[in-house]
């Protein structure tokens, strides 16, 4: 099988994540631009990393959840390279102790009636196993990269921006920006009050979410995003961890032909990154089945409001979860849409 190459653009800026992946993988981040409305009747093509809209949103996904052909042929698992992409396309668990246990809400759940739980079939089984050696695998190597990431910016080798938090605004348990008093606000005047700042280095230490900046779902105290400079991470990191290859190829226009041929292999389709559903969709899901339930048998009350606090209320009693109202209101949105429709 012939490979070909094509050049890609790198991003001027690049998440923590991506700094991360650049030491033990050899990945650079891609330019990632689009076009956003930045004014009732202005739209400007702008860098997603760097840009206000994007980072409050989980609607720009940057990078991939998957490992790469090569990345998994460096720690032996090159021949279960489409085997792995399927296992990890799916939305069935793949930890060994919850195929046998289920998570802790699949118990809870199971406990109250709510959720049947079966144990799993032997090809689970199989599946769930080649993920868990996967994991254990790529660990050191990740864990080693995001270590000399992560003290390259507490002493100051690498610096980072963001957009500091304007007053009055606070992130929920979920990552949507809402009034510190919970309600919802016009996300317009965020924008236009949030101005990029120096991070200090301080705010990197005793920080667990700092390899989620960029998904949506986490960011500093204080910031929104943290980028920072490609250039910079190549000056102070010039070469990933990895072990650099001898290559040769033939160059036509944009496209390198390399001069080695390479058995076939699948390719994989980018996951998009983005909020984490609680405990895997349970929740939601619950919550859902719920309270049509309730609509059906004329037991929910009349405004919507209400619906939604009596829904926290029952997720806080029922399933020991709290969600947030915006997370309710998303939750509920099949309820209200079937009770609208039954109004008409």
């Amino acid at each position: 099988m012939i490979e070909a190459y094509r050049p890609i653009i790198v991003a001027e800026v690049c998440f923590p994540f991506e700094a991360a992946e650049w030491l033990a993988f050899g990945r650079l981040p891609e330019e990632f631009v689009t076009e956003f409305k930045v004014a009732p009747f202005t739209r400007e093509y702008r860098e997603v990393r760097k840009e206000v809209r994007a980072l409050c949103s989980t609607e720009y996904p940057v990078g991939d959840d998957f490992y790469r052909p090569d990345e998994l042929e460096a720690v032996g698992f090159g021949a279960d390279y489409q085997r792995y992409v399927e296992i990890a396309s799916c939305d069935e668990p793949v930890y060994l102790h919850e195929l046998f246990h289920g998570t802790f809400t699949d118990q809870k759940l199971g406990k109250r009636g709510l959720l049947e739980f079966a144990p799993p079939t032997p090809a689970a089984y199989e599946n769930a196993l080649l993920m868990e050696r996967v994991s254990e695998a790529m660990a050191p190597l990740e864990e080693r990269a995001r270590l000399m990431v992560l003290l390259a910016l507490m002493d100051g080798r690498l610096t980072a921006q963001g957009f500091a938090v304007p007053e009055g605004w606070a992130a929920d348990e979920d990552g949507v920006w809402v009034r510190d008093n919970g309600k919802d606000g016009d996300l317009e005047e965020l924008y236009s009050q949030a101005v990029a700042r120096p991070i200090p280095q301080s705010a990197w230490r005793n920080t667990l979410d700092v390899w989620d900046i960029g998904t949506g779902i986490a960011n500093l105290p204080g910031f929104i995003g943290a980028w920072i400079s490609t250039e910079q991470l190549l000056e102070i990191f010039p070469q990933p961890n990895r072990q650099i290859q001898e290559f040769s190829g033939q160059r036509v226009g944009e496209t390198i032909i390399s001069s080695s041929e390479r058995k076939g292999r699948g390719v994989s389709t980018p996951v998009k990154r983005g909020r984490h559903k609680k405990a895997g969709g349970v929740v939601e899901k619950a919550v859902k089945n719920e309270f049509l339930r309730r609509l059906r048998a004329g037991l929910l009350p009349e405004k919507s409001e209400s619906v939604v606090y009596e829904c926290m209320s029952w997720a806080k009693e029922t399933l020991e979860e709290s969600i947030s109202r915006t997370t309710a209101q998303r939750y509920l949105a099949a309820v209200f849409e079937e009770a609208a429709n039954a109004r008409k």
